[in-house]
């Protein structure tokens, strides 16, 4: 139940009604006008409505001790129920007027829960006395607290076809401008069911306009109607009926009609009262029917649509994230159907070993202006744990098909362009040959590292021994196979959290997360392991570098490119103390 429906639901009602909040104070929330008349009849309804919702259960109800109240009050949210309590209502001139009401706690859409109080117009403590109120307050419960719309409507023919002793109780809605249709019948035990055989009525072949204009047909005795008239009813064994015309608001629906087979009887102004009232509760239920079925025709629609599309949507609810909508292509990305899916919460089915909602669930980020149909789109992306897809995801929060908020989740695959963008940035920032990073990248990778506070480690400068050489004097094919071939065997001696990167033609840099002295250690193992390869090949060439080793840490203030000219100078001496001993070696072998 809406909030909202309450006058939709009661205002059309020939008893008494009252809601109240199933809060401590039991404050009103809405009293239909049959309650304005009966608590005040020299108030305008107008006058009435507007104080009404000013007024809680101590203004409205007399008890005869605080102790009642108490009771009455615990009893009202304890147990939800109240049947026949008797009291006294206070008018708005103060007056008191004894009542007996009746009673359920119902939940509303927006979560609170409300009393709705039904107050009959008889009074009495004689056992056995019939009492119309109590009999139309069990048809309201039975109606407007049962999920299933058909079947109230079912329930509600039976119990006023009981409650009136008649022997067939039936609804006919229009099907067309010139069609009805009988949708729905109650028979008394005995009395054949007559629906399959009125399934398609002109309105022409009977006095359709008539009941409907008028407002009520009644007819004691069908032998006073005209021929015309007579013949159609005896032909189906009624001897008296009463139709009460069906409307939303103004709008036609069809009627409800009462027929009796067994009695030629004369309806009284309380039984016609008591059906008038049915028909608005019945009235209520068809047009609770017409929303549910146009809500559910657009969902189909809407699902026929978007089943065609890649996408993946789904909607779920506010309060507890249960899935109220799957499309298909959701399902199949899933592996699952959607029935699987559906009614179960979007963290549990969606989403892999979730146990509650999502950290990252975009719902908190989602603003819904009030009174708006929906919210501005939240847009993001997002990796699935179930699928390993990227998304591009669009969020918000709409008013749905059936007039509740719930978040929709539209949501398209770009795992392709990401795995694109990532082979973008994979050869934006390496040097394609060696798989190093390229000189770009690496400089803003060590700079920001220098950047961030207590951040230790080495720079290691590397110039390759040899390489203009080799290339001069056997071709560039083999001096890049001997470039490769060196830094395949550095990265090999690196830790996961290390970078290379391609400095110049012949140069290289490498970040260590290690002091210098061990990085240097480091260094030489690479170099051990290179000569081992000399000793195993039969190029034309040795594999070998030179290097320097610097510090590099965050805290001294330093600069990339003085750690780089520091590294540079110390690569240098080292180069040339490997000519030096070059030379020496060779003074000594002309000896």
């Amino acid at each position: 139940m809406k909030k909202t429906d309450f006058a939709n639901l009661f205002s059309e009602l020939a008893i008494p009604v009252v809601v109240f909040e199933a809060t401590d104070t039991l404050p009103v929330r809405y009293m239909n006008v049959q309650a304005g008349i009966r608590f005040s009849p020299s108030h305008s309804v107008q006058k009435l409505t507007g104080q009404a919702v000013n007024r809680q259960l101590d203004d409205l109800l007399r008890f005869d001790t605080p102790e009642e109240a108490d009771a009455f009050r615990r009893q009202v949210l304890q147990m939800g129920h109240v049947e026949h309590y008797q009291c006294s209502i206070v008018t708005f001139e103060g007056n008191l007027r004894p009542v007996a009401l009746w009673g359920n706690t119902v939940e509303a859409e927006d979560g609170v829960a409300y009393f709705v109080a039904y107050f009959s117009t008889v009074h009495t403590d004689v056992e056995g006395v019939h009492d119309p109120g109590k009999q139309l307050s069990e048809i309201i419960n039975a109606s407007f607290l049962a999920d299933n719309v058909e079947a109230s409507i079912q329930t509600v023919l039976a119990m006023a076809g009981r409650e009136q002793r008649v022997s067939r109780a039936y609804i006919f809605e229009e099907v067309s401008a010139t069609t009805t249709r009988n949708t729905y019948e109650w028979c008394a035990e005995g009395v054949e069911p007559a629906i399959q055989d009125l399934q398609s009525l002109e309105k022409a072949d009977y006095n359709y306009d008539v009941i409907m204009q008028s407002g009520m047909y009644v007819t004691d005795d069908v032998r006073t109607l005209p021929q015309g008239d007579r013949e159609i009813l005896e032909t189906q064994g009624i001897r008296s009926l009463a139709i009460i015309p069906l409307f939303d608001y103004g709008k036609p629906l069809g009627y409800v009609g009462f027929d009796d087979t067994a009695h030629y009887r004369q309806w009284s102004q309380d039984e016609l009262q008591f059906l008038k009232s049915v028909s608005s509760v019945l009235a209520t239920l068809i047009k609770r029917r017409n929303a549910e079925h146009s809500a559910q025709r657009t969902q189909d629609i809407m699902q026929i649509m978007l089943d065609v599309s890649d996408d993946v949507v789904y909607a779920n609810t506010l309060d507890g994230y249960t899935v109220i909508f799957v499309s298909r292509s959701l399902a199949l990305s899933l592996g699952t159907t959607r029935e699987a899916l559906l009614g179960k919460p979007c963290w549990q089915v969606l989403q892999k070993d979730q146990t509650g909602p999502c950290a990252f669930c975009p719902i908190p980020k989602i603003t819904l202006e009030p009174g708006a149909e929906r919210s501005q789109v939240y847009a993001w992306e997002v990796e699935n744990t179930r699928t390993c897809k990227t998304y591009l995801a669009k969020d918000s929060i709409v008013k749905w098909v059936d007039g509740q908020y719930v978040h929709v989740e539209t949501a398209t695959d770009i795992s392709a362009r990401k795995d694109y963008e990532e082979q973008l940035r994979y050869y934006a920032s390496v040097d394609t040959m060696t798989g190093a990073l390229n000189r770009d990248w690496a400089g803003r990778l060590l700079e920001d590292m220098l950047k961030q506070p207590a951040f230790d480690g080495s720079l290691v400068f590397i110039d390759l021994d040899g390489l203009k050489k080799v290339n001069d004097q056997f071709g560039h094919a083999l001096g890049d196979e001997m470039i490769t071939e060196i830094i395949n065997t550095v990265r090999a001696g690196l830790n996961d959290n290390e970078l290379i990167c391609r400095w110049g033609g012949d140069e290289f840099l490498v970040w260590l997360q290690a002091d210098p002295e061990t990085a240097d250690r480091r260094i030489q193992q690479v170099i051990v392991q290179l000569e081992r390869q000399n000793q195993k090949n039969t190029r034309p060439y040795k594999l070998s570098f030179s290097y320097g080793v610097v510090a590099f840490s965050s805290a001294e203030g330093t600069t990339l490119d003085a750690l780089v000219t520091r590294a540079d100078e110390l690569m240098y001496r080292n180069k040339m103390g490997k000519r030096g001993i070059a030379m020496n070696r060779r003074r000594d072998d002309t000896r």
